[in-house]
C-alpha cells in the first residue's frame, strides 16, 4: 500500500511538472509512453526480445503514420474495436481459445488499443492541456475510488474468472463519485446542457474503463503473469496504470468535441 501511494505521488508531481514544460515534453513523454506499452504487450503475444523491441519500435511509427488519417475516422474505429473488446470479455470462456496462442491476433490488439488512445490523449493535450488532466484525474478516481471501496467493502464478486478481487461495490461507487468530478468538469471544459444525458455518458465511459482493465487482466490471465511488469512499485507496468486510460481516451474525445461543434 504505502509502495502504492509514494509511486502514485511521484507520478502526480511529474504529471503536474510535465504539463508545464513546452509541447515537445509531453510528444517525447507520449512516444516512450508507447514504446514501453508496447514492450508490455508484446510479452502477451510471447515475442522474444528482439522481436519485442523492433514491435515498440513499429508501433510508434504506426503511430505517426495514423496521425495522417482523418481524426474521425480513428476515433469511430477504437470505439467499434472496443465494444468488440467488451464482447470478448463477455464470452470470453468461448473467445478465449481463438486468440491465446495468435500472435498476430494478439498485435492487432496492441495496434487497436494503444495508437488510438495516444492519438486521442495528443488532441485532447491541443485542445486544452488542462482537460489532458481533468480526463486522467476522472479516470484515476474512478480507479481510487473502486480500489478502495471494493477492498474495505466488497462483498459481491464482478468478474472472479478475469479479476478475483473486483466487486460490485467497487464499480458501483466508482461511477458515483467519477459521476459528480465528471459533473464538475462540465463547468470548465464542455457543455452538457442535458444533466441525464451527462450521467449516461458518465456510466458508459467508466463502465468502459472497467472493461479496460478487465480486458488487461484477461490478457495477463492467457500467460499466468500478475502485471505487465514491474516498473511502476506497487502498481505493474504502464499497462496496469493506464489499461482504464486507453480504453476510454477515444470515447471521451469524441463526446467533448461532439458536444463543441456536433463533431459527428
Amino acid at each position: 500500500m504505502i509502495k502504492r501511494i509514494i509511486t502514485a505521488s511521484i507520478i502526480i508531481i511529474l504529471l503536474l511538472i510535465i504539463f508545464n514544460l513546452p509541447n515537445i515534453i509531453l510528444n517525447i513523454t507520449l512516444l516512450t509512453i508507447i514504446y514501453l506499452a508496447s514492450l508490455e504487450f508484446s510479452q502477451f503475444a510471447k515475442l522474444n526480445f528482439r522481436s519485442s523491441h523492433i514491435f515498440a519500435i513499429c508501433m510508434i511509427i504506426l503511430y505517426f503514420l495514423a496521425n495522417m488519417i482523418k481524426l474521425k475516422l480513428i476515433l469511430i474505429l477504437a470505439n467499434i474495436w472496443w465494444f468488440l473488446a467488451v464482447l470478448l470479455i463477455i464470452f470470453h470462456e468461448n473467445t478465449y481459445k481463438i486468440w491465446k496462442n495468435n500472435q498476430i491476433i494478439i498485435i492487432i490488439f496492441a495496434i487497436l488499443s494503444i495508437i488510438p488512445a495516444a492519438i486521442a490523449m495528443q488532441h485532447i493535450y491541443l485542445m486544452n492541456k488542462y482537460l489532458l488532466l481533468f480526463f486522467i484525474f476522472f479516470i484515476s478516481m474512478a480507479d481510487i475510488i473502486a480500489y478502495f471501496i471494493g477492498k474495505f467493502f466488497g462483498n459481491h464478486l464482478l468478474c472472479i474468472k478475469i479479476s478475483p478481487k473486483k466487486t460490485w461495490e467497487g464499480f458501483l461507487s466508482g461511477i458515483m463519485g467519477s459521476t459528480i468530478i465528471f459533473w464538475l468538469g462540465n463547468k470548465f471544459f464542455y457543455n452538457f446542457n442535458n444533466i441525464l444525458f451527462l450521467i449516461v455518458i458518465s456510466v458508459i465511459i467508466i463502465s468502459l474503463a472497467l472493461f479496460g482493465d478487465l480486458f488487461e487482466s484477461m490478457l495477463k490471465r492467457s500467460i499466468n503473469i500478475k502485471d505487465s511488469s514491474n516498473l511502476l512499485p506497487g502498481h505493474g507496468g504502464i499497462l496496469d496504470r493506464l489499461d482504464s486510460i486507453i480504453a476510454t481516451a477515444p470515447i471521451f474525445l469524441l463526446v467533448i468535441l461532439y458536444t463543441q461543434n456536433g463533431y459527428l
